[in-house]
């Protein structure tokens, strides 16, 4: 990918985010993590900044002390590890749903929402930053390796949301409502005859009150928080009388539970691409064209479309092995192995927005090729593979390097790749 003509230069300093990580801590005010540290250069800037032709880049990025020079390669890893800190407790915009916490559904991706807390202006502020980042992946290609739960996407395109995408966010919270909406009891008295009305009313009530008489107006956020559904509702208790209204206004709030972060990130992404765009677009297309797709083992046929061959051809028996490798990994080992070889974790959706394919050189050895570690090459989407002898050791190989090379180094050339595997000290086991 190319800069803009203003593309202006990030300095960012990995070891302060790492320091970040490794303390638990959660950087409040984004200067910290690279998240905040490119929020911090850019913030003030024209969105117009953001607004690029496919393949262009917004910033240069510059990994102090990392020695990379920023062909492209740096800076999809900018856009990568700012991705990882949205998804992550580093920062305090964005929660794991009840569902993921609670591994509820066979879905278990751990889908996100905005945190209703992070409400001040600092946090409004970055909200419309992640937009701008939005919009920027859509006009650039660049993707973001976000999970926002459907609720998110459907807000920023405007669609109507019900209760079906709150149960996909909190099922417990519905499994409530609806436990207090349908309320009711058996009635009957012995001897077949029924009591009177006013006497089945008293005693739902009291059984109602009995079982929910403790709780207030009050739920508990995705983000752990209580909150009242109405005005002073932390004084007002839920009684058979007025347990229809607890639900209408339980029900609207979750509703629109987040509803001001999303409207924040809505006007970043506003600014950077028309409103008019939005409008025809579904909520699965904006995810799409923002997030792309996984890195699934169906995922891999387009990308195994749009490969180039250097030095061998798609019908090389290693080259089979190394297709068939790849679809047998996992999902997060695939979405390593596109990190170590572009710097992103996930594919595009459509064969019209690869920038330029992949290409596999074969890496010229001297002896053995089965000694040998793979190479991968960021700023070019490549990787340097040897002509390894059998599927394991080809496995063996590259999980080490997706594992253990995943960072820019300036010193690491193929002169080292040979002692790594050479020290690999299991490769007898």
């Amino acid at each position: 990918s190319e800069p803009t003509e203003a593309c202006p230069k990030v300095n960012l300093d990995q070891l302060a985010a790492r320091d970040m990580a490794l303390k638990r801590r959660v950087d409040q005010r984004a200067r910290r993590t690279i998240f905040g540290q490119i929020y911090q250069q850019l913030k003030t800037r024209d969105p117009k900044l953001f607004r690029l032709r496919p393949g262009r880049r917004a910033w240069r990025a510059n990994f102090i002390g990392m020695g990379s020079i920023d062909q492209g390669g740096p800076y999809r890893d900018s856009i990568e590890s700012l991705s990882r800190e949205l998804m992550s407790p580093l920062l305090p915009l964005f929660v794991e749903t009840p569902n993921s916490l609670r591994k509820i559904g066979s879905d278990l991706t751990p889908w996100q929402v905005p945190r209703r807390a992070a409400n001040t202006p600092s946090h409004r502020s970055m909200f419309r930053f992640v937009g701008r980042l939005m919009g920027m992946g859509m006009r650039s290609c660049n993707l973001l390796s976000i999970n926002l739960s459907p609720i998110v996407w459907k807000g920023l395109v405007r669609e109507e949301v019900d209760e079906l995408d709150v149960a996909d966010v909190d099922e417990v919270v519905c499994r409530h409502i609806a436990a207090v909406r349908d309320f009711a009891v058996d009635t009957t008295t012995r001897g077949g005859d029924e009591t009177k009305l006013d006497d089945r009313e008293a005693e739902a009530a009291d059984i109602f009150n009995k079982e929910f008489g403790n709780l207030r107006f009050t739920t508990v956020g995705c983000d752990n928080v209580e909150y009242e559904v109405v005005a002073d509702g932390k004084e007002l208790k839920l009684t058979w009388g007025n347990r229809m209204r607890y639900v209408t206004y339980l029900r609207r709030f979750k509703l629109k539970e987040y509803e001001h972060q999303v409207s924040e990130m809505r006007t970043g992404l506003c600014e950077v691409v028309p409103g008019k765009i939005l409008s025809i677009l579904t909520w699965a297309e904006l995810r799409a064209r923002v997030a792309g797709a996984g890195a699934t083992a169906e995922d891999m046929e387009i990308l195994e479309k749009n490969t180039d061959y250097h030095g061998c051809s798609g019908s090389d028996p290693f080259i089979k092995r190394f297709w068939a490798m790849l679809r047998s990994l996992t999902d997060e080992q695939r979405s390593d192995f596109l990190k170590f070889v572009w710097g992103r974790a996930r594919l595009p959706v459509r064969a019209a927005d690869f920038q330029t394919h992949f290409t596999i050189n074969v890496l010229p050895t001297d002896g053995s090729p089965d000694s040998y570690m793979p190479i991968g090459h960021t700023c070019f989407f490549s990787v340097d593979l040897p002509r390894y002898t059998n599927l394991a050791i080809m496995h063996k190989r590259l999980l080490y390097a997706i594992t253990h090379c995943e960072a820019i180094d300036a010193d690491y050339g193929p002169e080292n790749i040979r002692v790594a595997a050479e020290e690999d000290s299991d490769d007898d086991e």
